[in-house]
């Protein structure tokens, strides 16, 4: 889906020159002879409007308005073509006219976090603690790292517990830097014990941050 220009005198610089060239090879493109007459339609209602709202003599605040909902019809008309245009059909020359890019198909892979999540935890109000995580890589960011989700183990116990000899058995994907995580009250007095790592969307791990704990009030 390409770009489209963003003033309105380059717009129209655009679609003078790509209108036609789908009407004229609309065989080629695969596109019904329907829809190029739709899209003519929009586009001959477009041309004297454009016209109207950049002469001075002609201008208002209604013809703006006329070009504003047509250039919102043109637009979602040509979207809609170039949606349904099979990609076999577009040739060099089609794509250098109406702007259309290739698509990548080679697809990226999901990276794996080298850096674990900076986690620490404070006391919330109702037997919650609220969960802070940081990008170690960014410090100064509160985005979690694109293509990436946090996975946060967390188990309830005894106080002053080896982070080695707990078997965490509470599992939550964060997709924020900021999460509540709400106990039962009944557990007030235990201690929660945290711990967390970055996973892409293929499942992969990173390393695991720093243990951290907080009473459970």
């Amino acid at each position: 889906m390409p770009i489209f220009p963003r003033s309105n005198a380059d717009y129209n610089g655009y679609v003078e020159t790509a209108v036609p060239h789908i009407a004229a090879n609309a065989a080629q493109l695969k596109i019904p002879a329907a829809t190029i007459n739709e899209l003519n339609t929009i586009f001959g209602n477009w041309v004297p409007a454009y016209s109207d709202a950049a002469a001075k003599g002609t201008r208002s605040s209604a013809i703006i308005r006329k070009r504003k909902d047509l250039r919102a019809q043109l637009t979602g008309k040509l979207s809609e073509i170039y949606k349904d245009i099979p990609q076999s059909a577009l040739t060099t020359d089609n794509r250098l006219v109406l702007h259309l890019k290739e698509r990548d198909r080679v697809r990226t892979r999901a990276r794996i976090m080298s850096d674990a999540p900076w986690l620490s935890v404070s006391v919330n109000a109702y037997s919650g603690h609220l969960v802070y995580l940081r990008n170690s890589a960014t410090p100064e960011s509160k985005q979690i790292p694109a293509g990436q989700f946090v996975l946060l183990l967390y188990y309830i116990g005894e106080a002053r517990l080896k982070q080695a000899d707990i078997v965490f058995n509470h599992v939550k994907i964060i997709t924020r830097h900021v999460s509540v995580i709400h106990h039962d009250i009944t557990l007030a007095g235990k201690t929660a014990y945290y711990k967390c790592c970055y996973v892409n969307r293929r499942g992969e791990c990173g390393p695991w941050s720093e243990g951290k704990s907080a009473i459970v009030a």
